[in-house]
């Protein structure tokens, strides 16, 4: 079992994979339920007006959105934007073209493929002339 220190509130926590104490994981959850709540009953409200109506910190809102914990409607004004390319986003770190982009780029990465699209394996070991 490993102590920490929280770093919100200073308490020592046996650390469990969170980064925060059970104190402070427990009252994130309040602030993300209240934003999530806000938005159910007014999706197009901007960052600011979210923040003042909740009392919840605009930096804790872009990171419940970056997250992808929160989605806002399309039009409202959060100024989230993909990581990749700029454009706005509603959620997470990437618009769906980038993520999917980069998905791809990885699956190729890691599988590859022969003409006919059925995987194949490789062998990329060194072999001395006439060994098998």
């Amino acid at each position: 079992m490993e102590l920490r220190n929280c770093p919100a509130c200073g308490k020592v926590y046996a650390h469990t994979g969170r980064p925060l104490c059970p104190d402070c994981v427990a009252a994130e959850e309040e602030e993300f339920k209240k934003v999530s709540d806000y938005l159910r009953d007014y999706p197009s409200s901007s960052l600011a007006r979210t923040s003042e109506a909740t009392g919840v910190r605009e930096s804790k809102i872009l990171r419940f959105l970056r997250e992808g914990r929160l989605m806002v409607a399309d039009g409202a004004v959060f100024g989230l934007l993909c990581e990749k390319c700029g454009e706005p986003v509603t959620s997470g770190r990437w618009c769906p073209k980038c993520a999917s982009g980069m998905s791809r780029q990885i699956e190729s990465a890691i599988v590859p493929r022969r003409g006919d699209g059925r995987e194949r394996m490789h062998y990329s070991g060194l072999w001395k002339k006439g060994e098998k």
